[in-house]
C-alpha cells in the first residue's frame, strides 16, 4: 500500500506541474481543464470513496500550493472525491460510459464549489451555473474522454 501511495504521490506532483505550465495556457473564457480532477476521479473510482475523499483533499492542497489559491482547491477537490466515490464499481470500474458520467457529475460539483468560493459571490448566479459550472464540466469531460482513451483504459 505504501508503494502504491508513493506512486500516486509522484503522479500527482507531475500532474500538478502539468496543470500549472500546460493546461492553464489552454484557458477559454477563464475555463481551464483540470487534469488533477480527472486523477481524483480515477482514484475515487479505483480505491473507494474514503480514499477518494482523502486523496481529493491532498490533491487539492498540492494544487493550491502549486497554483497559489490556498483553500479553494482543497475544498472543491474533497467534494469531488466524495462525489466520485459514489460511482465506485469494482467489477466494472473501467467502463467508458460510467467513467464519463462520473466525470460529468463530479465536475459539476467541483466547478460549482470552486467558482462559488473563489469568486465570493461576485459572479451572477446564472453566469456561475451556465458558464463556469456547465461549460467547465464540458471542458473537463473532453479532457476525460481523451485521458480515458489514451491512458486510463490501459490501467
Amino acid at each position: 500500500m505504501l508503494n502504491t501511495s508513493l506512486i500516486y504521490a509522484g503522479i500527482l506532483l507531475v500532474l500538478a506541474l502539468i496543470q500549472k505550465f500546460l493546461f492553464n495556457k489552454l484557458a477559454v473564457y477563464g475555463l481551464v481543464p483540470d487534469v488533477v480532477l480527472i486523477f481524483v476521479i480515477f482514484l475515487s473510482r479505483r480505491e473507494g470513496q474514503l480514499f477518494g475523499t482523502a486523496a481529493g483533499f491532498l490533491c487539492g492542497l498540492v494544487t493550491d500550493l502549486v497554483l497559489g489559491t490556498l483553500g479553494v482547491g482543497s475544498f472543491s477537490k474533497t467534494a469531488a472525491g466524495f462525489t466520485a466515490g459514489y460511482f465506485e464499481k469494482k467489477e466494472s470500474r473501467n467502463e467508458e460510459l460510467q467513467f464519463l458520467i462520473c466525470v460529468a457529475v463530479t465536475s459539476l460539483v467541483h466547478n460549482f464549489c470552486y467558482t462559488l468560493i473563489a469568486n465570493g459571490g461576485s459572479v451572477p448566479f446564472i453566469k456561475l451555473i451556465l458558464l463556469y459550472t456547465l461549460l467547465g464540466s464540458v471542458y473537463n469531460l473532453l479532457l476525460a474522454y481523451l485521458a480515458y482513451h489514451l491512458v486510463l483504459r490501459r490501467v
